[in-house]
């Protein structure tokens, strides 16, 4: 049920990455800097495959991810996507992507009232 792996399965024409998949155990490592959340490169497994994510997102809701979908059996070929585009509509192109859709860094404004 979600959007993003939905997306990145449509992209693939992989339909099983449609279906529920229980990511409790997975650990994401963050950081936050001037409205820019990094995610620090996670890999995972969605049965049958293996994905490896990293990238940004802000709090507007923009995404810059980089995205590898592992193969079965072992993962070992795979298929390399950019996610773009919003969490409500995102946009997945198969390749390894630029530097040119990086998201931008906006410094907080602090109110000395």
């Amino acid at each position: 049920g979600f959007k993003l792996f939905s997306a990145a399965g449509k992209a693939a024409g992989k339909d099983s990455l449609t279906g529920n998949a229980d990511l409790s155990k997975v650990d994401l490592k963050t950081t936050i800097k001037n409205n820019i959340i990094t995610l620090e490169q996670t890999k995972m497994r969605v049965f049958p495959f293996r994905l490896r994510l990293s990238g940004q997102v802000n709090f507007d809701g923009q995404m810059n991810l980089k995205f590898r979908l592992g193969l079965p059996p072992l993962g070992i070929f795979g298929i390399p996507m950019t996610v773009t585009g919003t969490q409500e509509n995102p946009k997945v192109k198969t390749g390894k992507g630029d530097e040119s859709t990086n998201l931008k860094e906006v410094e907080d404004k602090e109110d000395t009232n």
